[in-house]
């Protein structure tokens, strides 16, 4: 629940002087949770026109439904936008970037994403979705995300993509480039991730890795540059290579199945 939720095309607002975005004539969504010292917070960097750049929470919905374009959720403490258990969220030409200030030391399950999506659908074209403390994009329980359009999932603190048990991913026409863990995590008994015209540059571990039972599809993509291996597939996982890929510029082995896994 939000204490404000405005959507306008105005430029200009009596609180606000710059939210981020110069371009005329798009609708911008402006969203601050109900809590009284947040809202109090999020009156006073407007006024000094900061609300685009601050350490308030990003745009949280469960149960419910966003339709987002021109969106400009960065610098938040958490996530960007979280979408919980049976929201359905239609994101394009977005900026969900720089958020998970909150988090020190450690990445490891820790929380901050640009885009989190838990047990909820998400359609997200020509988006931002890097430079975050934690994943550019976090998937969790039965998720089901497409990204597309030219989105970019880059230099973010752990992974690019991670998932969990369940997860459905498909990313096609997109980038993974140099994330601090993996490119592309498919992780998980039931979780499927499909990389379609996909370019994943360099990662600090593994280019795509899928251990634990995750499935792998990869069609036309070029996965290079993993520091560790460019493709791991371990622990019952399981990675389908249906043509056009180049696999290449590991730094030890360009792709490792091990654990009963398999590579088709």
């Amino acid at each position: 629940k939000f204490a404000l939720l405005l959507v306008t095309t105005l430029e200009k607002l009596l609180l606000t002087s710059d939210y981020g975005d110069q371009r005329p004539g798009r609708l911008k969504l402006i969203a601050v949770e109900q809590r009284p010292f947040l809202l109090l917070r999020a009156v006073i960097m407007s006024l000094f026109g900061k609300l685009s750049r601050s350490n308030l929470d990003g745009v949280h919905l469960e149960g419910s439904t966003l339709n987002a374009s021109n969106l400009h959720s960065i610098y938040n403490r958490r996530n960007g936008v979280q979408l919980s258990t049976g929201s359905v969220g239609s994101i394009s030409g977005s900026t969900l970037d720089r958020n998970g200030q909150a988090v020190s030391g450690t990445t490891d399950h820790k929380t901050g994403h640009g885009l989190g999506v838990a047990s909820a659908t998400a359609h997200v074209s020509g988006t931002s979705m890097s430079m975050n403390k934690v994943c550019g994009a976090s998937l969790t329980g039965t998720a089901k995300v497409s990204i597309y359009g030219n989105s970019r999932l880059d230099s973010n603190g752990r992974h690019g993509l991670g998932t969990d048990d369940g997860a459905t991913a498909t990313i096609s026409d997109s980038t993974l480039n140099r994330n601090g863990y993996n490119g592309a995590l498919a992780s998980g008994r039931g979780t499927t991730v499909t990389l379609q015209r996909v370019t994943i540059n360099w990662a600090k571990k593994m280019a795509l890795s899928v251990p634990s039972g995750g499935v792998a599809r990869v069609t036309d993509s070029l996965i290079t540059a993993g520091q560790k291996y460019t493709i791991s597939v371990s622990s019952k996982g399981k990675l389908f290579l249906l043509g056009g890929n180049t696999v290449s510029a590991s730094r030890s082995h360009g792709i490792v199945v091990s654990g009963r896994s398999s590579i088709t």
